[in-house]
């Protein structure tokens, strides 16, 4: 019984000084990988710097801003689109599934809170929801998203060995767990689960390095983020995404030379398409009844759309700036 406490104790006491223990280049690129949609420039300096823990504890916390100034506008304005043209007629499905796939992307891109995005996906996966189309997964997310850290009930073991193939790959018993544990201390609390699979020895190990293949969503999302591009019109992205997905990687190398050249127009504002009114016919009369004058008729509003010239103008002057090509055309960019 002493030994087996002992050895207990020393798998702890190596966990402890594993986590402590400064991240190397190759770490820190990972936990970016898995933990968000990829690093911007710096940020594998930065998290060597301010260590794992606390950077856990960051994308746990949140009571952050996921969303800033234009992003948070753009994202906005994105999902208000996207309901409205669901609740449209059936011809503006279409529409609705290309807005979500924007929306999805610019949240991908620009969150600060990296993990809640990538949480949604997996909650997305689990459910389900990745057969249905974009606008109906987003309806899911938008429910999620509020939820994505709340307190889990029953013993929930199952849900444990999907976050831990999520996340690492597999489902090391010792890892799961120490999962457990951790659920158990707190009462049901996720984030202290999350806590205890994130600074585990399991999630950094060797073998969990790039061992999976990024989906078109995180590949798209990873490649934009690693040139640190805002991204102000994620039409063009969203297209790429449908192309990856119909015809396979083997778009990517075409994909990946746009994106390298700076080709596709990311910086500049989409085209706003802006709603003119005009009046048409201006007035005209109507008959009254015999006992009724007659009356001038309200005039009709038209309300044509047309692409407003001076934003057009700028999205064709405006160029996004070129990323990495050798990056992006490598294999190792392609895992996670």
């Amino acid at each position: 019984m002493v030994r087996k406490w002992m050895l207990a104790l020393c798998c702890l006491l190596a966990a402890a000084v594993s986590t402590a223990a400064p991240l190397t280049a190759e770490q820190a690129l990972h936990v970016l990988n898995r933990m968000s949609f990829g690093p911007r420039p710096g940020e594998v300096a930065r998290l060597q710097a301010m260590g794992l823990e606390r950077y856990v504890a960051e994308q746990l916390d949140a009571s952050r801003p996921d969303l800033l100034g234009e992003d948070a506008r753009r994202v906005r304005e994105l999902a208000r689109a996207r309901l409205d043209a669901a609740a449209g007629e059936a011809a503006e499905a279409a529409e609705a599934d290309e807005l979500a796939r924007q929306e999805r992307l610019l949240r991908a891109i620009a969150s600060r809170r990296q993990l809640e995005e990538v949480l949604v996906g997996f909650r997305l996966q689990q459910q389900g929801a990745l057969r249905l189309a974009p606008a109906a997964q987003a309806r899911m997310a938008d429910t999620l998203r509020p939820r994505v850290f709340e307190r889990v009930g029953q013993d929930p073991a199952a849900w444990r060995r999907a976050l831990v193939d999520y996340f690492v790959g597999g489902a090391p018993q010792r890892l799961l767990s120490r999962m457990e544990a951790a659920w158990r201390r707190s009462g049901g609390d996720q984030k202290e689960v999350l806590r205890a699979l994130f600074t585990s020895p399991d999630f950094l190990a060797p073998a969990a390095q790039a061992s999976k293949r990024k989906d078109p969503l995180r590949l798209l999302a990873s490649a934009v983020r690693s040139g640190g591009i805002e991204v102000a019109n994620a039409v063009p992205l969203a297209r790429a995404q449908v192309r990856l997905e119909e015809e396979g990687m083997g778009a990517w190398p075409e994909v990946a030379a746009a994106l390298a050249q700076g080709s596709l127009p990311l910086a500049a504002e989409a085209p706003r398409r802006h709603r003119q009114a005009s009046v048409a016919p201006p007035m005209r009369v109507l008959s009254g009844e015999r006992d009724q004058p007659a009356t001038m008729a309200s005039p009709s509003t038209v309300r044509p759309e047309a692409p407003t010239p001076s934003a057009a103008a700028m999205a064709a002057a405006t160029r996004t700036p070129p990323l990495d090509a050798a990056l992006l055309g490598s294999e190792e960019f392609l895992r996670f």
